[in-house]
């Protein structure tokens, strides 16, 4: 959107030659957080497994359903570029890790009720 040749930035400027571009600061801190995060091994690994942890829910209509039942609550979508969400997936699942323990424990003894991925 903020690309000087054909963004928002660009438009504007056809229209108002003195009009300057500032960033969103809340942009800028979820750049720099990104960023940050992306540059530590350890977190990379540990929001890569967020990601996975969604996927194999968000996959399986039967891990999803227990999911309900289980924990009685779905998790927040998550956005690569909004940090925000990153933040409320970590909350849901420090919130939720004792329920989330017991549902892999079931997935574990019941491995025939699933499907082999």
């Amino acid at each position: 959107m903020s690309s000087e040749l054909n963004g928002v930035q660009a438009k504007v400027k056809d229209h108002a030659q003195d009009a300057i571009f500032i960033h969103c600061y809340a942009h800028r801190l979820n750049i720099v957080l990104s960023q940050a995060a992306s540059s530590n091994a350890k977190c990379n690994v540990f929001f890569s497994t967020l990601g996975g942890l969604s996927t194999f829910f968000t996959t399986s209509s039967k891990r999803m359903s227990l999911l309900d039942d289980i924990v009685k609550t779905r998790f927040p979508k998550l956005a690569p570029t909004r940090w925000s969400y990153s933040a409320q997936f970590v909350e849901t699942v420090q919130h939720n890790l004792e329920d989330l323990l017991q549902l892999f424990e079931h997935i574990v003894e019941t491995p025939q009720s699933f499907d082999q991925k």
